[in-house]
């Protein structure tokens, strides 16, 4: 009984141990792993419509020849900085104010609000959108109230731009809360009480901090 007990306790320990296995060790598993695969079977060739094992550059030749692929990707990437940077100028004054400006007990309820989101799937929020952005819908109708166009927003850059900011805005608001959190509070004060101006303060004293930390 005591040999079986032993190993029920090991197996037990076993599984503990590959469950608290560190997080790296998780991410080579199940992104690094499937992902290395990807890129092997990427050089294989097609033999009688069946992928072989190859080493063949016929694939990545056929593909980084297409141009439609450098323009996608050049109208992404660019698309994808001006969200992201959009986005950070949009949640920085929230940020600004829940790491400065509140207590820090209304701080970890605005910080779980701004968490709720991801507790929806995204699609339905993209979906919801749509009530939104398309014809008839709550902007549109909106604009046209006061003289401007009152057309369709769906497949548009607008519409391109908040489905981004849905899926980031809680992130960079919560990284940014984070980062201004700990910024130290006695380099503000010692600027304040020489005379810097708030806006020397945030340039040369938060910003700079919060980047760092």
């Amino acid at each position: 009984m005591s040999v079986l007990s032993a190993k029920v306790r090991l197996r037990r320990r076993a599984w503990f141990a590959l469950w608290a296995a560190p997080l790296p060790i998780w991410f080579a598993l199940f992104f690094m792993g499937p992902m290395l695969l990807l890129i092997a079977m990427s050089f294989w060739s097609v033999q009688n419509y069946r992928l072989t094992p190859d080493f063949s550059l016929s694939a990545w030749s056929y593909v980084l020849s297409l141009d439609f692929l450098w323009s996608t990707f050049w109208r992404s990437y660019g698309l994808s900085l001006i969200s992201a940077a959009l986005v950070s100028l949009l949640a920085f004054p929230a940020s600004y104010a829940m790491a400065f400006l509140i207590t820090p007990a209304r701080r970890l309820t605005f910080l779980g609000l701004a968490l709720a989101p991801f507790f929806t799937s995204y699609l339905v929020r993209i979906y919801s959108l749509q009530v939104f952005l398309g014809e008839g819908g709550v902007l549109p109708q909106l604009f046209h109230s006061v003289g401007l166009s009152g057309a369709s927003l769906l497949n548009s850059y607008t519409a391109l731009f908040l489905g981004h900011a849905t899926l980031t805005l809680p992130v960079v608001l919560v990284l940014q809360t984070l980062a201004l959190g700990n910024v130290d509070r006695t380099e503000m004060s010692a600027a304040v009480n020489l005379g810097a101006r708030p806006q020397h303060v945030l340039r040369h004293i938060i910003l700079p901090a919060a980047v760092r930390v």
